[in-house]
């Protein structure tokens, strides 16, 4: 079962708050790149976990494409 859970991005990982992200890491890479408030449509035994690999989500710029994936996907 998939559930939508808002998320910062920031490479390769989703965080659930950008303050959750390694500050020496966020320093040495924010001229690169700047977390972004994304969508993610993760397994729900993912929903507490506080990191997220990219790789086990599908990520959307919208609130409403990530639960229309997340309901497709669990009425199937």
């Amino acid at each position: 079962m998939k559930t939508v859970k808002a998320m910062y991005r920031f490479f390769d990982y989703l965080y659930e708050t950008p303050e959750q992200i390694d500050p020496t890491v966020l320093a040495d890479w924010s001229h690169k790149e700047k977390p972004t408030k994304v969508f993610a449509v993760i397994d729900v035994e993912y929903l507490e976990v506080q990191e997220i690999s990219i790789q086990e989500a599908w990520i959307y710029d919208t609130q409403g494409k990530a639960e229309a994936e997340a309901k497709a996907f669990n009425e199937f």
